[in-house]
């Protein structure tokens, strides 16, 4: 996936509870995403799931 659309996707997420946009410095572009969710088969531990770009 390019990553100006994997940049894209990830700021989609932006103010979503339990979805972060991963950045390598503050005010830097977008390197990935991670979300916090609850566990379909335990709810007590959260899922969590993340998603980087191959260049970062």
């Amino acid at each position: 996936m390019p990553r100006k659309r994997v940049g894209a996707k990830a700021l989609r997420h932006l103010g979503l509870p339990g979805a972060f946009v991963v950045v390598a410095v503050t005010g830097g572009p977008a390197i990935g995403r991670v979300t916090v969710e609850a566990d379909e088969r335990n709810p007590r531990p959260a899922e969590i799931s993340y998603q980087f770009l191959p260049s970062s």
